[in-house]
């Protein structure tokens, strides 16, 4: 019969183990659980993202139809284009507008726009990307 060997770990070992992996808990802690872990409260004096883009379209010099028609001469769109009013951005600064024409049963995008709404400014998205 064999005999089972039995080895002892050395004490540095066991806690460089134990360091690693109380490391490896911490990092997933903060980097990939980070809702999960520690959820702070929302201070209800804040203004929702909703609220925000409201108060934004509401102080906006440049209305979204009036979005559509600078990025409409803008692009030069005519014939088949359509430019519409898509949504608004995600800090509720500037109105993304679509241009595209319907060929054979099907959207074909010529591009997205942003149009800052107190200044006008637009922003081909397709190239420099939406915020």
């Amino acid at each position: 019969m064999s005999k089972i060997q039995k080895t002892k770990l050395s004490t540095p070992l066991v806690m460089i183990i134990i360091v690693i992996v109380v490391a490896v808990g911490v990092y997933l802690a903060i980097t990939v659980w980070p809702g999960k872990v520690h959820s702070p409260t929302k201070n209800e004096t804040e203004p929702s993202a909703t609220e925000n883009m409201a108060s934004n379209n509401q102080s906006a010099k440049v209305s979204s139809s009036q979005a559509e028609d600078a990025v409409r001469k803008f692009v030069d769109a005519g014939g088949n284009m359509i430019v519409e009013y898509d949504a608004d951005s995600t800090d509720g600064q500037a109105w993304i507008i679509h241009v595209y024409e319907i060929v054979d049963n099907h959207t074909a995008t010529y591009g997205w726009y942003e149009v800052n709404k107190q200044s006008g400014e637009i922003v081909d998205c397709t190239i420099d990307g939406c915020s």
